[in-house]
């Protein structure tokens, strides 16, 4: 019976044309890649190469085995991933979300529900990739900021996000009622990421502001208390982490800074969504 890795080296050397540069790169001795090549031969029962000037070269026989044990190799490769993905499907659940504070409340829920599994959640802000995702199974839930409604999918409205700006007190806004991004533009900035689309928001709309960007949460925090900058706030991150201290709330009064979050599934992952959660828990 043939063996995989003899495959393996078998198409080494025939790519070095060169025992000595496929044991190398294989880190094997040249006799012990020659006396493998050697028990190839006598189990297919023909020569396999032919020697010229230091060199090594596939005989008609070999290209024809070549031609096979790309075949036979790229099979077996395509057999570890289908099993790969039919068991971490079986053992994950992964999520896909827009945005990150979705996943605040969903993920602890998939936990309790799901202990003997894997919550594997992404923030994505490209909506065809995570569509793609949902469609081909690589996510069994995403979270979009428009509703989607498609035979075979399920899709359930959630809470709702509304942007603010964090200003410190002194700042020449702190006492507005509210503000335009537009009116923030050119102004250096705090930021904190990954917020998923609400990234295409602020670049877009303040394109001559700088955003000192953070990425730990506890960082980001210690920044903000001592900083003269200003910062973003949502509702939902308020509720989470509280209200900064020694800050200013001022609301963002673009109609884009608020969205709504609903929730997509195929019909048969119901389960997932979070009014079947709540109710299981």
């Amino acid at each position: 019976m043939l063996e995989f890795s003899l495959l393996q080296q078998f198409l080494l050397v025939a790519k070095h044309e060169s025992l000595s540069r496929a044991a190398e790169e294989m880190h094997l001795s040249q006799p012990a890649l020659s006396r493998s090549m050697r028990r190839l031969e006598e189990e297919l029962g023909t020569k396999l190469f032919f020697h010229k000037k230091n060199r090594i070269f596939l005989s008609d026989t070999g290209r024809l085995a070549a031609s096979h044990a790309k075949k036979i190799l790229r099979s077996i490769d395509g057999m570890k991933r289908q099993i790969n993905l039919l068991n971490r499907q079986k053992n994950t659940i992964s999520i896909g979300s827009c945005a990150p504070a979705p996943l605040w409340d969903l993920e602890p829920l998939l936990k309790k529900a799901f202990p003997e599994k894997t919550i594997e959640t992404s923030i994505c802000a490209d909506v065809p990739e995570l569509l793609s995702a949902l469609k081909n199974g690589s996510c069994q839930l995403i979270i979009l900021t428009e509703p989607l409604h498609e035979p075979g999918l399920l899709c359930q409205q959630g809470e709702r996000e509304s942007l603010y700006f964090s200003f410190p007190k002194t700042h020449r806004f702190a006492q507005k009622q509210g503000v335009r991004l537009q009116e923030m533009d050119g102004e250096n900035m705090l930021l904190f990421n990954p917020i998923g689309f609400w990234n295409e928001l602020h670049a877009r709309t303040m394109p001559n502001s700088h955003f000192f960007v953070q990425s730990n949460r506890f960082e980001f925090s210690e920044l903000v208390k001592k900083s003269e900058l200003a910062s973003f706030v949502t509702n939902l991150s308020m509720q989470k982490y509280g209200v900064p201290p020694g800050r200013c709330i001022v609301p963002v009064l673009d109609e884009e800074a608020a969205v709504t979050f609903y929730y997509i599934c195929k019909e048969g992952d119901s389960f997932l969504l979070p009014s079947s959660l709540v109710r299981m828990s």
